[in-house]
Formats: C-alpha cells, sequence, structure tokens
C-alpha cells in the first residue's frame, strides 16, 4: 500500500513538469475574478508599467484566452448585426460567408497573441542573447490584456447601418475602431516590453532596443491592418 501511495506521488509530481499533462497548465489559469478584472482595468492604461517582480513571474493564460475570445465574438457580432441592419434598411442582401469569417478571425486573433510572442523570444534569444529572456506566457499575458481595447472598440462599428446612404461615414466609423483598437493595443504592448527590454533585461544597446521595438510596433501594425481587411473590407 505504502508503495503504491509512493508511485502515485512520483507520477503526481512528474506530471507538475510534464508538458504534456494537463495538470502542468493549471498554475496558468488559477486566477480569481477579482485579480482577472484589475488586470483588465490595468490594461485600459497604455503607458502603464509592470513592476519588475511582474515582469520576472509566469503571466496568466486565463486572461488572454477569455479576452480573445470575448475580442473574436465582439468584432464577429459588431460585423453581423451591422450587415443584418443594413439589409433591413436597405433592402439589399449581402454576400458574406459568415463561418468564413468567424474562422479568420480565431485563427488572427489567437496566432498573433501565441505566435508573435514566440518570434519575440527567439529574436531576443538567438539574434540579440539577451541572458534574461522573459518568459513565454508572461508574454503572452500581455499581448492578451493589451487587446482588450478591441472589444469595446468594435461595437462603435454597429453604429456604420445607421448610416446606410453615407458611405465616408460608414468609413470614418470603421477606421476609427481600426485606429482606437490598434493604436490603443500597440502603445500598451510596445510599453511594457520598452520596459522590459531596458529596466528588466537591461539592454545596454538602446539601439538594439529600439530596433526590437520598432519590430513590435511593426508586427502590430500587420496585425492591425489584417483586422480592417477581414471584418471591414479593403484599405479604403
Amino acid at each position: 500500500m505504502s508503495q503504491q501511495h509512493t508511485m502515485a506521488q512520483y507520477s503526481a509530481f512528474n506530471d507538475s513538469f510534464s508538458p504534456f499533462s494537463l495538470h502542468f497548465y493549471r498554475k496558468y489559469f488559477q486566477l480569481n475574478t477579482i485579480d482577472f478584472f484589475s488586470q483588465c482595468a490595468a490594461a485600459f492604461n497604455p503607458i502603464g508599467k509592470l513592476s519588475d517582480a511582474q515582469m520576472n513571474s509566469t503571466g496568466d493564460l486565463y486572461g488572454p484566452v477569455w479576452i480573445t475570445a470575448t475580442i473574436v465574438w465582439c468584432l464577429f457580432f459588431s460585423n453581423t448585426l451591422s450587415d443584418i441592419l443594413n439589409v433591413y434598411m436597405t433592402g439589399k442582401d449581402i454576400n458574406q460567408n459568415y463561418t468564413g469569417l468567424l474562422l479568420r478571425a480565431i485563427n488572427l486573433l489567437y496566432g498573433y497573441i501565441l505566435l508573435v510572442p514566440l518570434l519575440f523570444i527567439a529574436v531576443t534569444r538567438f539574434v540579440y542573447k539577451i541572458p534574461q529572456i522573459i518568459c513565454y506566457s508572461r508574454l503572452v499575458s500581455i499581448y492578451g490584456y493589451a487587446n482588450v481595447i478591441w472589444g469595446p472598440a468594435s461595437l462603435f462599428a454597429v453604429l456604420r447601418a445607421v448610416f446606410p446612404g453615407h458611405p465616408k461615414l460608414s468609413m470614418i466609423l470603421k477606421w476609427f475602431v481600426i485606429l482606437l483598437g490598434g493604436v490603443f493595443s500597440g502603445l500598451n504592448i510596445s510599453s511594457k516590453l520598452y520596459h522590459y527590454l531596458n529596466d528588466v533585461a537591461f539592454v545596454e544597446d538602446q539601439k538594439s532596443s529600439l530596433l526590437l521595438i520598432s519590430g513590435v510596433i511593426f508586427l502590430h501594425l500587420c496585425f492591425t491592418i489584417i483586422v480592417k481587411i477581414v471584418f471591414f473590407g479593403e484599405l479604403q
């Protein structure tokens, strides 16, 4: 009996360190409601800094997963509702593949918060050889919470249906949503990573730091443009 108990403890210990076990990921989702909403509120300050202790800790994945799911729903809902209202007010049919739109939204938003942080870590480690590498889960957390502004911003897109005969006003609303979400979240991400590079990782070469931040901004600009194309049509 004692041997079985020891083996069970050994198995549980191994599971906690194995990335192929669900138990391994529990620590990234152990977040209470108060902490979740406080981090969401803090994300509305685009130039707010994380403390050194927060930067060096493992960020949660609970927030990025649910925030991204909410943003996908908000962008999809605002787009489809606007089309429905537009059809109702004008009588013109809209040819739109909403299933494809939803799948593209999921791939775009989750791909962005998961793959770009991985690229950032690879560049800082293998190209610039920064010794103190930020934790991947913390980086995903930064990207996930920074995108929280896309939720309320996307709801403004529903107002496009109010101006069916005014394409210029509709275009202004589209760009308002894109600029609000893109600029706000971009400032949030770049300010936190700039703080990490200069105050936590202590990158002495200012040129390297600026090049990394420029790369982050460029990728975020590409992401913002793709959001515009996927949800609001071509860049016009």
